[in-house]
């Protein structure tokens, strides 16, 4: 059932090449004032907990995303991910990021979460729908390079 939803293209469809490591349970784990230095010598990534929740996606040990809201005022908040090496390769993955959107969205009494998502890479607009947000608004030359962004929402 899942892979029957999950968004379409060569990047995404389960197919006979697939192994049982692309089924793996995904662990998500939070990341901390306590475990940021641990988390930062294995991705090279530093986030600012201070800003909103971040969390971190394992399996089997190994760092395959790590994603969060930033929460600039209550009921609102721009979530962001940046996935790893290996990422799209494992379909329990979104369904955690899903959950854990919809979770963040209550415990932090949420009435609009947005995410501004490159127009030029189709992909990544596909899974942000699949996480069940919408587009909202073209921002024309918003991107490091002047590349259109799209604005994408769930309220």
């Amino acid at each position: 059932i899942f892979a029957e939803r999950f968004p379409t293209g060569d990047d995404y469809c389960y197919n006979g090449k697939h192994g049982s490591r692309y089924v793996k349970d995904v662990e998500i784990v939070k990341i901390t004032e306590k475990n940021q230095e641990k988390f930062f010598s294995n991705t090279g990534v530093r986030v600012d907990v201070r800003r909103g929740p971040a969390y971190y996606g394992l399996v089997d040990d190994k760092i395959i995303f790590v994603c969060g809201h930033t929460v600039p005022w209550p009921g609102m908040a721009e979530a962001w991910l940046l996935p790893f090496d290996g990422f799209e390769n494992y379909l329990d993955a979104p369904r955690k990021i899903g959950r854990l959107n919809d979770v963040l969205s209550v415990m932090n009494g949420l009435h609009r979460l947005q995410a501004c998502i490159d127009a030029t890479i189709p992909k990544n607009i596909r899974f942000m729908e699949y996480l069940g947000f919408k587009k909202e608004a073209t921002l024309a030359n918003y991107g490091p390079q002047g590349q259109d962004f799209v604005m994408m929402r769930r309220t």
